[in-house]
């Protein structure tokens, strides 16, 4: 048997044990398609909680991630090499290749600002498009 733990924007964190056959290789911030489980549910002093099991039956596929698109507001920036850090308004970091950002800036700005001076002046939002962790396309808004 193997535990693994699930979750979309549907839930935070759903426990899945997979039986038998069913244990693939799936790794940590793996996206799958899982199909054919029974669902337990179970009453704790606190919480109920929800959790699954694979059966004879059950498919477990790793497939592409989806491709979304956030928008962030940028507090700051460091660029270092290729990559940028971004220090986000919920101060989280988010690191992103520097072309895409260059890219992103606005072409005046582009020749005479460097991220950490263009951030520096004022709050930015910035929409980005990623597939799982990969940043595919990055629009200044």
């Amino acid at each position: 048997m193997r535990t693994i733990y699930i979750q979309d924007e549907t839930v935070d964190r759903v426990k899945v044990a997979l039986w038998r056959n069913t244990n693939k290789n799936v790794r940590t911030g793996d996206f799958v398609k899982i199909t054919y489980l029974t669902i337990h549910t179970y009453q704790t002093k606190y919480t109920t909680e929800t959790s699954f099991n694979s059966t004879y039956t059950t498919s477990v596929t790793k497939v592409e991630p989806p491709t979304v698109h956030v928008t962030l507001t940028v507090i700051s920036a460091c660029a270092q090499d290729d990559v940028t850090e971004l220090l986000l308004s919920d101060d989280s970091v988010r690191a992103i290749p520097s072309q895409l950002l260059m890219a992103a800036l606005p072409q005046e700005l582009e020749e005479v600002l460097d991220p950490e001076s263009f951030f520096a002046e004022r709050k930015t939002n910035l929409r980005l498009q990623l597939k799982g962790s990969e940043v595919l396309s990055v629009k200044l808004q």
